[in-house]
C-alpha cells in the first residue's frame, strides 16, 4: 500500500505541475483590449481639453466684461470732471463783487418803517438809532398813554 499512495503522489505532481505553470505566465494583451485603453485615453483627454476650452472661454467673457466697466468708469469720471470744471466757472463770477453791492432792503408802509425787534437786538440796535423811527416810536407810545 504505501507504494500505492507514493505512486498516486506521483501522478499528482505530475498532473499538478503543468496547472501551476499555466498560472504562473500573464497572457498577452489582445487588441480589444488596447484599443479600448486607447479610446478611453482619447475620450479623457477630449474631455480635458474641453474643460480647459470652457475655462478658456469663461477667462475671456470675464475680461471683456472688465474692459466694458473700465470703459463705463472712464467716461464717468471724464463726466465727473467736466461737471467739477462748470461748476468752479460758474462759482468764480458769482464770488466776485465787481463793484456791485448788497444792501439790506427796508419796506415802509404809509412812510412808516416796521420795526423788528429782534433784528434791532441783532444788528446792535440799528434801527433804535434811525431818527425817523424814533420820532415814530414816541409818537406811537404817546397816543397809547392818552
Amino acid at each position: 500500500m504505501p507504494k500505492l499512495v507514493t505512486r498516486a503522489l506521483v501522478v499528482c505532481l505530475v498532473a499538478l505541475a503543468p496547472c501551476l505553470s499555466a498560472r504562473a505566465q500573464t497572457p498577452a494583451p489582445s487588441a480589444n483590449i488596447t484599443a479600448a485603453a486607447t479610446t478611453r485615453a482619447a475620450v479623457d483627454n477630449n474631455a480635458e481639453a474641453a474643460s480647459l476650452d470652457a475655462v478658456r472661454r469663461q477667462l475671456r467673457e470675464q475680461q471683456e466684461e472688465i474692459e466694458r466697466l473700465r470703459a463705463t468708469l472712464a467716461e464717468q469720471s471724464k463726466a465727473i470732471s467736466e461737471l467739477l470744471a462748470r461748476t468752479t466757472q460758474t462759482a468764480a463770477p458769482t464770488g466776485a463783487t465787481n463793484g456791485a453791492r448788497v444792501r439790506e432792503a427796508t419796506y415802509t408802509v404809509d412812510g412808516v418803517a416796521p420795526t423788528d425787534a429782534l433784528a434791532a437786538q441783532g444788528q446792535g440796535g440799528a434801527a433804535a438809532k434811525n431818527p425817523q423811527t424814533e420820532q415814530t416810536l414816541e409818537a406811537r407810545v404817546g397816543a397809547l398813554e392818552a
